[in-house]
């Protein structure tokens, strides 16, 4: 339990730079439950511990927010606003400029009710702007996407899922929205690691 706690604080101290990553902990938790052969009363116990610690320390945050905007914000206050509207819009890339005013809502609208509204109007048109996004962001690593893939080739039965969750999670769900090349960095390091027991797999031939 005392694991499941820090590894939850772990994650809840990245979550408050980097709030893309809001649902990894249920994805977690999710493959944990489906992999794990422990007893699943036991499972359970440990995902609540796990959850707490990655989502409580957002409460005072939040909390902070409320106090200055007067609503309910639990991350960054109109941050993604500009990625929400253009990424609905099919943009692939960010903009800049008051993108309330592209998509002709007020201040006081909301921007995930409007950009709901228009991918319910046109679900093809946004699936093949997340599609390119995911290509966009693809082409940014030629070299460790395939040597990543060799190395959940090579290892999948050793491999934990979470290595090659994460790397995915991070891509489907920045693609949701525009983006911009930097949001893409940290993708380097987690690519890395597997790219290099790719590399190693592919040149012996062995799991060694």
């Amino acid at each position: 339990l005392s694991a499941s706690l820090l590894a939850g604080l772990a994650l809840g101290c990245t979550l408050l730079f980097r709030s893309s990553l809001f649902l990894f902990p249920a994805v977690v938790v999710a493959l944990e439950l489906l992999r794990s052969a422990r007893p699943r009363k036991v499972l359970l116990k440990e995902a609540a511990i796990f959850l707490f610690g990655a989502y409580i320390l957002i409460v005072p945050w939040a909390r902070l927010n409320h106090f200055v905007s007067g609503r309910f914000v639990p991350f960054e206050f109109e941050r993604a606003t500009c990625n929400i509207i253009t990424g609905a819009q099919g943009s692939i890339y960010t903009m800049e400029g008051n993108a309330r005013t592209l998509a002709g809502i007020s201040r006081e609208d909301s921007a995930l009710k409007w950009a709901a509204a228009r991918v319910l109007s046109s679900p093809g048109d946004y699936f093949l702007a997340v599609v390119r996004r995911v290509w966009h962001v693809l082409a940014m690593f030629p070299f460790f996407i395939p040597l990543a893939l060799a190395a959940l080739a090579f290892f999948r039965r050793k491999t934990d899922p979470l290595l090659a969750a994460l790397p995915v999670y991070f891509i489907l769900i920045h693609s949701l929205m525009s983006v911009e090349e930097r949001y893409f960095y940290p993708l380097a390091y987690m690519l890395g690691f597997m790219a290099v027991s790719g590399a190693g797999a592919v040149l012996s031939g062995a799991e060694a």
